[in-house]
């Protein structure tokens, strides 16, 4: 079989489908964060409740967003996350946002005899480590996985895709659909076939996108901030994140 795994969609519809109609897959699986940043959060949330179902975990947008809680966003991004959130919550319907109100921030699925585990930020369920970028060492990494029972561990959160094998197990991130920080504009995201897990990327319709982040009620600054973002696929003035999104 053939699985899709996407994460941090953040309500970037385009960047969604152009995942989508780049891989025939056998079944998809989403690490979380379906909402906040983007410009359409309903169309999001409604095709991961069609095409993944129940095999979705909770991110910590998710979380806040269904719950009214701080999402504990980095400092450099906590006001447009929280700017991002009025808007995403306003376009909502009370059905949507109880689907991310239900979800797990847990799962393990079993396919072709390999035992996958599911989370957002962290494989114990948190839902706003950090660290768990490409530069971890092997001994953090380690510590991290330690006592989970699963061939393949996966994580979302960081916007940073990454692949280690450590311990006989693979910890993946698919990095972001929606929100690139990797320096790489397109969708990010990960397919797994054969045993084997692949990073990869899809170009969609930017332009698309910043339109109707404009065209949205986030404040000018806000909307030009995110759009500069998206089009360089870094957070402005950093690198690499070091904390939260």
């Amino acid at each position: 079989m053939k699985i899709l795994i996407i994460s941090d969609i953040h309500s970037n519809y385009e960047a969604l489908l152009s995942v989508a109609h780049a891989e025939r897959s056998d079944a998809v699986w989403c690490l979380g964060d379906l909402v906040d940043f983007g410009p359409q959060p309903a169309e999001c949330v409604q095709w991961v409740r069609h095409h993944v179902r129940q095999n979705c975990v909770k991110g910590n947008h998710d979380h806040a967003l269904a719950f009214g809680v701080d999402c504990r966003s980095s400092e450099s991004f906590h006001e447009l996350s929280e700017l991002s959130r009025a808007m995403n919550r306003e376009l909502l319907h009370a059905e949507q946002v109880e689907y991310l109100r239900g979800l797990p921030v847990l799962k393990t699925l079993m396919l072709d005899g390999f035992r996958f585990h599911l989370s957002h930020a962290a494989p114990d369920g948190n839902l706003y480590k950090s660290h768990l970028q490409p530069a971890i060492s092997e001994a953090s990494l380690s510590a991290e996985i330690d006592g989970i029972g699963a061939d393949f561990i996966l994580c979302g959160h960081t916007h940073l895709p990454m692949v280690r094998e450590i311990d006989g197990k693979t910890f993946v991130n698919p990095g972001s659909v929606g929100l690139p920080l990797d320096g790489d504009p397109r969708a990010s995201y990960a397919v797994f076939q054969d045993g084997n897990i692949k990073l990869r990327h899809a170009k969609y319709d930017i332009e698309k996108t910043l339109r109707k982040l404009r065209q949205s009620t986030l404040p000018d600054d806000a909307a030009e901030r995110l759009v500069e973002i998206l089009r360089t696929g870094r957070n402005i003035g950093i690198t690499i994140p070091s904390t939260s999104t």
